[in-house]
């Protein structure tokens, strides 16, 4: 999930990143596109402001969700939604969290802060069905910015939400 960006992991698994990103032996690059799940992502004006590639112009396509598409469906659907699509990739998945997908005013803490990103209950309403998967193999998250957290406040309520989600 990534807010701001569109996942640098992402890129670099479907083959937009540096060749060296992604060893065979970890299921090397590219070509990989249907186990690629861009999803929360909210700046894709900026993004397109800017000339960088997006989701639409991978080939084969990766799966794109926006996060007005997953407000539209609603974060409990859109989850369990992803969740069934996850079922559908032959081997285990890893999930990169960046917390940037959090609306600023609960997330202050990073440097790619954007209006209007989820709530913490409704990011946990999303990944409930995607952590539950039997599939889930790791889990990786970024865009905290201890720096940006004065005496770092947040940190105990990240800790605490993450503990919530991940259980």
């Amino acid at each position: 999930m990534a807010g701001r960006n569109g996942g640098h992991a992402a890129g670099h698994r479907s083959g937009a990143g540096p060749a060296e990103a992604f060893r065979e032996d970890l299921g090397g690059l590219s070509g990989l596109n249907e186990a690629v799940f861009l999803v929360g992502y909210r700046d894709e004006d900026e993004a397109r402001g800017r000339g960088s590639k997006l989701p639409e112009a991978f080939e084969p396509q990766l799966t794109a969700w926006t996060l007005e598409e997953i407000v539209d469906k609603g974060f409990g659907p859109s989850g369990t939604l992803l969740a069934e699509r996850l079922s559908e990739v032959s081997r285990p998945f890893h999930l990169h969290l960046d917390l940037d997908v959090l609306d600023e005013s609960v997330f202050p803490a990073t440097m790619y802060q954007l209006p209007r990103g989820m709530l913490w209950a409704e990011l946990a309403a999303f990944l409930a069905p995607v952590v539950a998967h039997p599939k889930l193999a790791s889990v990786s998250v970024g865009c905290y910015d201890p720096d940006m957290d004065e005496g770092e406040a947040l940190a105990p309520a990240i800790a605490a939400n993450l503990g919530r989600i991940f259980g």
